[in-house]
């Protein structure tokens, strides 16, 4: 069972109460402003606005009340999965944790919002970055990728496996529980469905389509994934003196084709062939 103890405005409380209020189990312990259960989590709710939250999943009711609440500058792991969309280049998992003291130097540098953030802010602040705040990260190279892909492994599937691989060595490196949020690639019932043979599972994960839009924690996860990306991609150009790009649009698509044809014993080393759009050209290796 995990515990997260944490503090919302008191101008929040009754917002809150209103969205358990078909949870609720008691109103008329001292000091308490109102006690429920959803989901075999039980949850406290005080007058001066602290909440404690127990239960194996309390992470789902963690973020609402702090959305609620307008906080979005607690202790969290952000994560993040780039490459995906990305015929060229590796596959990066990053997960990375943020304590509330950390917000106040990402706020003194002014860290843009992820739909203002440039590839020039990526490259200067990624370096700092990497060094300054706790992570984890995974570098799968499209040799790895192909390998994976051709023993059955879905895109999903190897998401969800590094993903799960990066939450157990972060969450490793800490002696307190954090909420971790992820953007929802998938199903969260299919999520834990791919990985059903793994012996250790972390499985208090918010999902959320726009989860990173919720925390700086995400914002900074993705930047240090994709200047991993960018790198490797650099270095996969200069290694075979070309100048692929990011994407799987039509132009990439012929860069592939026309690599395939001049250079077919490498094209599994700077491709994910397994990718939907690549898949679907049929390439012939044997």
């Amino acid at each position: 069972m995990r515990q997260l103890n944490f503090t919302v405005s008191k101008d929040s409380l009754e917002k809150i109460k209103s969205i358990y209020a078909n949870y609720i189990v008691d109103l008329q312990k001292e000091n308490t402003y109102f006690l429920a259960t959803k989901n075999a989590v039980k949850i406290a709710v005080f007058n001066n606005g602290n909440v404690i939250l127990k239960g194996n999943d309390p992470t789902n009711d963690f973020i609402i009340m702090n959305a609620l609440g307008g906080n979005f500058n607690y202790s969290s792991i952000g994560t993040s999965i780039v490459g995906d969309t990305d015929i060229f280049g590796p596959l990066v998992v990053t997960c990375l944790y943020l304590k509330p003291s950390d917000y106040e130097y990402l706020k003194e540098i002014n860290l843009p919002r992820v739909d203002q953030l440039t590839m020039q802010d990526i490259i200067r602040l990624a370096p700092d970055f990497s060094k300054r705040f706790i992570n984890s990260m995974t570098i799968l190279d499209p040799v790895k990728f192909n390998e994976m892909s051709k023993n059955d492994y879905s895109l999903n599937k190897i998401k969800a496996r590094l993903l799960n691989m990066m939450l157990i060595k972060v969450t490793a490196k800490l002696n307190y529980d954090v909420p971790v949020l992820a953007t929802q690639f998938c199903n969260p019932t299919n999520y834990f469905n791919y990985l059903k043979e793994e012996h250790f599972i972390f499985k208090d994960i918010y999902f959320d389509c726009d989860a990173i839009t919720l925390n700086y924690s995400m914002v900074v996860a993705h930047i240090l994934s994709t200047y991993a990306y960018i790198a490797s991609l650099h270095k996969i150009n200069k290694q075979f003196v070309s100048k692929f790009k990011r994407g799987c649009s039509k132009e990439i698509i012929e860069q592939l084709v026309n690599f395939y044809h001049s250079n077919k014993q490498d094209v599994k080393q700077v491709a994910k062939i397994n990718l939907k759009p690549a898949n679907r050209l049929n390439l012939k290796f044997e």
